[in-house]
């Protein structure tokens, strides 16, 4: 599906780059531009949610917030938004500590697709 014909998808990815200008500004990470990268990453739109994870993911060397927001939704109640967490860790991995808390947290998962992916990831991390 080409999104940029969507306008739905385009304003919720205009968001998260309304986001990522105000954080590059200000450099800070406030907690409505936290809130605009959480909520992307519960998004229906695939790019959406992939840029906002690869956000957060990058965010958390410079702010330890958002390495917070990463654990806290590993205890979303919703498979998806944790698998999606794990996910975010293929273009760029969190501080180690970080990393290893939500590959523990997906390897433990109720979710078989959790457990799985955080396997896959661990694996592609660590060797």
């Amino acid at each position: 599906m080409n999104y940029t014909n969507n306008p739905d998808a385009l304003n919720e990815y205009n968001r998260i780059v309304d986001a990522l200008y105000n954080i590059v500004e200000t450099k800070s990470l406030s907690e409505t531009e936290l809130r605009v990268l959480i909520g992307s990453l519960k998004s229906r739109f695939k790019f959406v949610y992939e840029s906002a994870g690869r956000r957060l993911v990058q965010l958390s060397h410079y702010f330890p917030e958002a390495g917070t927001a990463l654990l806290e939704l590993m205890k979303n109640p919703k498979a998806i938004i944790r698998v999606r967490v794990v996910q975010a860790l293929w273009s760029d991995i969190p501080p180690k500590e970080i990393t290893d808390e939500i590959l523990a947290l997906g390897a433990r998962d109720r979710s078989k697709k959790v457990r799985e992916f955080a396997t896959d990831r661990r694996e592609m991390i660590y060797g």
